[in-house]
Protein backbone atom coordinates (compact mmCIF):
# COMPACT_ATOMS: atom_id res chain seq x y z
CA UNK A 1 0.00 0.00 0.00
CA UNK A 2 1.40 3.46 -0.82
CA UNK A 3 2.18 5.70 2.13
CA UNK A 4 -0.11 8.75 2.23
CA UNK A 5 1.96 11.89 2.66
CA UNK A 6 0.98 14.67 4.99
CA UNK A 7 3.41 16.53 7.19
CA UNK A 8 5.95 13.64 6.95
CA UNK A 9 3.67 11.24 8.83
CA UNK A 10 2.63 7.69 7.94
CA UNK A 11 -1.09 6.92 7.60
CA UNK A 12 -2.98 3.79 6.64
CA UNK A 13 -6.56 2.59 6.44
CA UNK A 14 -7.86 0.46 9.31
CA UNK A 15 -11.20 -1.19 9.96
CA UNK A 16 -12.86 -0.98 13.37
CA UNK A 17 -15.84 -2.97 14.64
CA UNK A 18 -17.48 -3.99 17.90
CA UNK A 19 -15.75 -6.85 19.72
CA UNK A 20 -17.08 -10.40 19.72
CA UNK A 21 -19.65 -11.83 20.29
CA UNK A 22 -21.52 -8.83 18.86
CA UNK A 23 -21.52 -8.71 15.07
CA UNK A 24 -20.98 -5.34 13.44
CA UNK A 25 -19.74 -4.45 9.99
CA UNK A 26 -16.22 -2.99 10.22
CA UNK A 27 -16.02 0.73 9.45
CA UNK A 28 -13.00 2.14 7.62
CA UNK A 29 -10.97 4.92 9.26
CA UNK A 30 -7.61 6.60 8.73
CA UNK A 31 -4.90 5.80 11.25
CA UNK A 32 -1.63 7.53 12.09
CA UNK A 33 1.30 5.24 12.92
CA UNK A 34 3.04 6.70 15.96
CA UNK A 35 5.98 4.61 17.16
CA UNK A 36 6.60 7.19 19.91
CA UNK A 37 3.17 6.59 21.47
CA UNK A 38 2.85 3.88 24.12
CA UNK A 39 -0.96 3.80 23.87
CA UNK A 40 -3.26 3.64 20.86
CA UNK A 41 -6.21 6.02 20.80
CA UNK A 42 -9.46 6.52 18.92
CA UNK A 43 -11.75 9.53 18.67
CA UNK A 44 -14.91 9.81 20.73
CA UNK A 45 -16.81 9.82 17.40
CA UNK A 46 -15.86 6.15 16.85
CA UNK A 47 -16.96 5.25 20.38
CA UNK A 48 -20.30 6.98 19.80
CA UNK A 49 -20.83 5.50 16.30
CA UNK A 50 -20.19 1.94 17.52
CA UNK A 51 -21.82 2.42 20.97
CA UNK A 52 -18.74 1.00 22.67
CA UNK A 53 -19.00 0.68 26.46
CA UNK A 54 -16.05 1.78 28.59
CA UNK A 55 -14.16 -1.10 30.22
CA UNK A 56 -11.82 0.95 32.41
CA UNK A 57 -9.91 4.22 32.71
CA UNK A 58 -6.21 5.07 32.23
CA UNK A 59 -3.95 8.06 32.69
CA UNK A 60 -1.80 8.97 29.70
CA UNK A 61 0.54 11.75 28.63
CA UNK A 62 0.93 13.25 25.19
CA UNK A 63 4.06 14.96 23.92
CA UNK A 64 2.47 18.38 24.21
CA UNK A 65 0.24 18.03 27.28
CA UNK A 66 0.30 17.00 30.91
CA UNK A 67 -1.27 13.78 32.13
CA UNK A 68 -4.90 13.19 31.21
CA UNK A 69 -7.41 10.53 32.15
CA UNK A 70 -9.50 8.73 29.56
CA UNK A 71 -11.74 5.71 29.10
CA UNK A 72 -10.61 2.57 27.31
CA UNK A 73 -12.74 0.41 25.02
CA UNK A 74 -12.41 -3.08 23.55
CA UNK A 75 -12.58 -3.03 19.74
CA UNK A 76 -11.96 -5.34 16.80
CA UNK A 77 -9.22 -3.81 14.66
CA UNK A 78 -8.07 -4.96 11.23
CA UNK A 79 -4.77 -3.55 9.94
CA UNK A 80 -4.13 -6.05 7.17
CA UNK A 81 -5.93 -8.80 5.31
CA UNK A 82 -4.05 -11.53 7.19
CA UNK A 83 -5.65 -10.57 10.51
CA UNK A 84 -9.14 -10.73 8.95
CA UNK A 85 -10.67 -8.81 11.85
CA UNK A 86 -9.66 -11.42 14.41
CA UNK A 87 -7.60 -9.05 16.53
CA UNK A 88 -9.16 -7.37 19.52
CA UNK A 89 -7.38 -4.54 21.30
CA UNK A 90 -8.14 -2.31 24.26
CA UNK A 91 -7.79 1.26 23.04
CA UNK A 92 -8.25 4.57 24.83
CA UNK A 93 -10.27 7.59 23.75
CA UNK A 94 -8.45 10.86 23.21
CA UNK A 95 -9.13 14.26 21.79
CA UNK A 96 -6.77 14.38 18.84
CA UNK A 97 -4.43 17.36 18.78
CA UNK A 98 -5.22 18.04 15.12
CA UNK A 99 -8.41 18.02 13.10
CA UNK A 100 -9.82 14.45 13.19
CA UNK A 101 -10.55 14.86 9.46
CA UNK A 102 -6.99 13.63 8.84
CA UNK A 103 -7.14 10.57 11.11
CA UNK A 104 -9.46 9.02 13.67
CA UNK A 105 -7.14 6.32 15.05
CA UNK A 106 -3.67 6.73 16.51
CA UNK A 107 -1.74 3.45 16.51
CA UNK A 108 0.81 3.30 19.32
CA UNK A 109 3.23 0.58 20.31
CA UNK A 110 0.59 -1.36 22.30
CA UNK A 111 -0.88 -2.38 18.92
CA UNK A 112 2.11 -1.93 16.59
CA UNK A 113 4.25 -4.36 18.62
CA UNK A 114 2.06 -7.17 17.25
CA UNK A 115 3.22 -6.37 13.69
CA UNK A 116 6.38 -6.39 11.65
CA UNK A 117 6.51 -3.01 9.94
CA UNK A 118 8.68 -2.17 6.93
CA UNK A 119 8.85 0.97 4.85
CA UNK A 120 10.64 0.54 1.55
CA UNK A 121 10.65 2.78 -1.51
CA UNK A 122 7.58 4.69 -0.37
CA UNK A 123 5.53 1.59 0.43
CA UNK A 124 4.39 0.38 3.82
CA UNK A 125 4.38 -3.36 4.59
CA UNK A 126 2.62 -4.81 7.65
CA UNK A 127 2.78 -8.43 8.73
CA UNK A 128 1.04 -9.83 11.78
CA UNK A 129 3.53 -11.59 14.03
CA UNK A 130 2.55 -15.05 15.14
CA UNK A 131 1.48 -15.38 18.77
CA UNK A 132 4.02 -17.08 20.98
Amino acid sequence: MPIPKWDNRVFLSVWVAKPRPVFSTPEQYQALLDTGATHSMITSDIVNQLSLPAIDRIVYSSASENEKETTRHLIRLNLDQASAGKDEFIIGVAKMAINPYYFQVLLGMDVLSFYEIKISRGKLFLKRLLST
